[in-house]
Protein backbone atom coordinates (compact mmCIF):
# COMPACT_ATOMS: atom_id res chain seq x y z
CA UNK A 1 0.00 0.00 0.00
CA UNK A 2 2.79 2.66 1.16
CA UNK A 3 4.26 1.86 -2.61
CA UNK A 4 1.01 2.75 -4.17
CA UNK A 5 0.80 5.91 -2.07
CA UNK A 6 4.56 6.71 -3.22
CA UNK A 7 3.83 6.24 -7.30
CA UNK A 8 0.54 8.66 -6.74
CA UNK A 9 2.62 11.41 -4.80
CA UNK A 10 5.54 10.80 -7.02
CA UNK A 11 2.71 11.69 -10.15
CA UNK A 12 1.25 14.47 -8.79
CA UNK A 13 4.77 16.26 -8.01
CA UNK A 14 5.63 15.78 -11.62
CA UNK A 15 7.26 19.22 -13.04
CA UNK A 16 4.74 20.86 -15.21
CA UNK A 17 7.67 20.42 -18.01
CA UNK A 18 7.14 17.10 -17.63
CA UNK A 19 3.62 17.34 -17.97
CA UNK A 20 3.67 19.27 -20.82
CA UNK A 21 5.96 17.05 -22.38
CA UNK A 22 3.88 13.96 -22.28
CA UNK A 23 0.84 16.05 -23.34
CA UNK A 24 2.81 17.10 -26.53
CA UNK A 25 4.61 13.41 -26.94
CA UNK A 26 0.24 11.87 -26.90
CA UNK A 27 -1.12 15.09 -29.53
CA UNK A 28 1.94 14.42 -31.73
CA UNK A 29 1.50 10.40 -31.76
CA UNK A 30 -2.64 11.38 -32.34
CA UNK A 31 -2.27 13.56 -35.15
CA UNK A 32 0.54 11.02 -36.27
CA UNK A 33 -2.50 8.22 -36.43
CA UNK A 34 -4.53 10.46 -38.07
CA UNK A 35 -2.74 11.47 -41.13
CA UNK A 36 -1.84 8.19 -41.61
CA UNK A 37 -5.54 6.71 -41.54
CA UNK A 38 -6.62 9.94 -43.41
CA UNK A 39 -7.85 9.41 -47.12
CA UNK A 40 -6.96 12.12 -49.46
CA UNK A 41 -8.93 13.17 -52.37
CA UNK A 42 -6.41 12.99 -55.77
CA UNK A 43 -8.78 16.19 -56.84
CA UNK A 44 -8.93 18.21 -53.64
CA UNK A 45 -5.25 18.24 -53.50
CA UNK A 46 -3.12 21.85 -54.28
CA UNK A 47 -1.01 20.56 -57.10
CA UNK A 48 -4.19 19.19 -58.75
CA UNK A 49 -6.02 22.57 -58.37
CA UNK A 50 -2.76 24.12 -59.65
CA UNK A 51 -2.26 21.89 -63.01
CA UNK A 52 -6.12 22.45 -63.56
CA UNK A 53 -6.21 26.13 -62.76
CA UNK A 54 -2.92 27.30 -64.35
CA UNK A 55 -3.43 26.13 -68.36
CA UNK A 56 -7.07 27.61 -68.12
CA UNK A 57 -5.49 31.32 -67.06
CA UNK A 58 -3.38 30.68 -69.86
CA UNK A 59 -6.01 29.90 -72.37
CA UNK A 60 -8.18 32.58 -71.36
CA UNK A 61 -5.33 35.36 -71.52
CA UNK A 62 -4.32 34.29 -75.13
CA UNK A 63 -7.80 33.83 -76.01
CA UNK A 64 -8.85 37.73 -74.62
CA UNK A 65 -5.28 38.88 -76.31
CA UNK A 66 -6.91 37.11 -79.18
CA UNK A 67 -10.57 38.04 -79.38
CA UNK A 68 -11.98 39.70 -82.30
CA UNK A 69 -15.95 39.76 -81.72
CA UNK A 70 -18.38 40.21 -79.19
CA UNK A 71 -19.25 37.07 -79.33
CA UNK A 72 -15.88 35.63 -78.03
CA UNK A 73 -15.68 38.53 -75.51
CA UNK A 74 -19.45 37.00 -74.15
CA UNK A 75 -17.80 33.26 -74.09
CA UNK A 76 -14.38 34.60 -71.92
CA UNK A 77 -16.76 36.65 -69.64
CA UNK A 78 -19.13 33.16 -69.05
CA UNK A 79 -15.47 31.25 -68.67
CA UNK A 80 -14.18 33.53 -66.19
CA UNK A 81 -16.99 33.14 -64.15
CA UNK A 82 -16.15 29.65 -64.12
CA UNK A 83 -12.21 29.90 -63.22
CA UNK A 84 -13.79 32.27 -60.02
CA UNK A 85 -16.14 29.16 -59.46
CA UNK A 86 -13.20 27.24 -59.06
CA UNK A 87 -11.38 29.35 -56.69
CA UNK A 88 -14.35 29.38 -54.08
CA UNK A 89 -14.86 25.40 -54.12
CA UNK A 90 -11.15 24.98 -53.95
CA UNK A 91 -10.83 27.76 -50.95
CA UNK A 92 -11.51 24.47 -48.37
CA UNK A 93 -8.58 22.92 -48.97
CA UNK A 94 -6.16 25.81 -50.45
CA UNK A 95 -4.07 27.61 -48.11
CA UNK A 96 -5.26 31.28 -47.95
CA UNK A 97 -1.87 32.28 -49.69
CA UNK A 98 -3.17 29.77 -52.85
CA UNK A 99 -6.59 31.14 -53.01
CA UNK A 100 -5.04 34.77 -52.81
CA UNK A 101 -2.76 34.23 -56.13
CA UNK A 102 -5.51 32.70 -57.83
CA UNK A 103 -8.18 35.39 -57.44
CA UNK A 104 -4.86 37.24 -58.50
CA UNK A 105 -4.39 35.59 -61.39
CA UNK A 106 -8.42 35.55 -62.18
CA UNK A 107 -8.45 39.33 -61.58
CA UNK A 108 -5.70 39.68 -64.10
CA UNK A 109 -7.33 37.45 -66.56
CA UNK A 110 -10.81 39.49 -66.19
CA UNK A 111 -8.87 43.00 -66.71
CA UNK A 112 -7.73 41.46 -69.74
CA UNK A 113 -11.13 40.62 -71.03
CA UNK A 114 -12.57 44.04 -70.32
CA UNK A 115 -9.97 45.16 -71.96
CA UNK A 116 -10.62 42.58 -75.30
CA UNK A 117 -14.52 44.13 -74.72
CA UNK A 118 -13.57 47.47 -74.91
CA UNK A 119 -11.39 46.88 -77.79
CA UNK A 120 -13.72 45.24 -79.88
CA UNK A 121 -17.22 46.11 -78.66
CA UNK A 122 -18.48 49.34 -80.83
CA UNK A 123 -17.88 52.98 -79.90
CA UNK A 124 -20.65 54.56 -77.95
CA UNK A 125 -21.45 57.98 -79.70
CA UNK A 126 -22.24 60.80 -77.75
CA UNK A 127 -22.91 64.29 -78.57
CA UNK A 128 -25.76 66.73 -79.50
CA UNK A 129 -26.85 66.87 -83.02
CA UNK A 130 -28.05 70.53 -84.36
CA UNK A 131 -31.40 70.67 -84.00
CA UNK A 132 -32.02 67.40 -81.47
CA UNK A 133 -32.74 68.89 -78.63
CA UNK A 134 -35.57 71.65 -78.62
CA UNK A 135 -36.40 73.44 -75.48
CA UNK A 136 -39.54 73.38 -73.94
CA UNK A 137 -41.31 75.79 -72.13
CA UNK A 138 -41.28 75.06 -68.20
CA UNK A 139 -44.87 73.22 -67.39
CA UNK A 140 -47.62 75.91 -65.80
CA UNK A 141 -46.97 75.98 -61.92
CA UNK A 142 -49.70 73.21 -59.68
CA UNK A 143 -52.26 75.57 -58.20
CA UNK A 144 -51.52 76.91 -54.95
CA UNK A 145 -53.14 74.37 -51.85
CA UNK A 146 -56.58 75.60 -50.79
CA UNK A 147 -56.30 77.17 -47.26
CA UNK A 148 -57.69 74.46 -44.62
CA UNK A 149 -61.23 75.27 -43.41
CA UNK A 150 -60.98 76.83 -39.74
CA UNK A 151 -60.24 79.72 -37.61
CA UNK A 152 -57.48 81.81 -39.40
CA UNK A 153 -54.05 81.87 -38.46
CA UNK A 154 -52.09 85.07 -38.48
CA UNK A 155 -48.46 84.57 -39.75
CA UNK A 156 -46.31 87.03 -38.13
CA UNK A 157 -43.25 88.42 -37.45
CA UNK A 158 -41.62 87.87 -33.85
CA UNK A 159 -41.98 90.94 -32.08
CA UNK A 160 -39.42 92.44 -29.51
CA UNK A 161 -40.97 90.64 -26.32
CA UNK A 162 -40.70 87.32 -28.28
CA UNK A 163 -36.69 88.00 -29.59
CA UNK A 164 -34.43 86.22 -27.64
CA UNK A 165 -32.33 88.18 -25.82
CA UNK A 166 -32.55 90.62 -22.28
CA UNK A 167 -35.82 92.84 -22.79
CA UNK A 168 -34.75 96.71 -23.20
CA UNK A 169 -31.29 96.35 -23.82
CA UNK A 170 -30.99 96.30 -27.93
CA UNK A 171 -27.16 96.11 -29.11
CA UNK A 172 -25.72 96.13 -25.55
CA UNK A 173 -23.05 94.02 -24.55
CA UNK A 174 -23.50 91.84 -21.62
CA UNK A 175 -20.18 90.84 -19.51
Amino acid sequence: MSAQLDQTEEQQFKSFAEKSAARSAALKQKWENARKEKVVVEEETPEHFWDAFLPDVARLSDAAADARDEAAVLKLEIDIQGLREQIAKSASYLKPYDVKRATADAQRVADAIAEAKNRVAPKQKFGFKKGSFTFSKPAAAPPAPKAPKGPEVKATAPTEAAAPGVRGERGAVLV
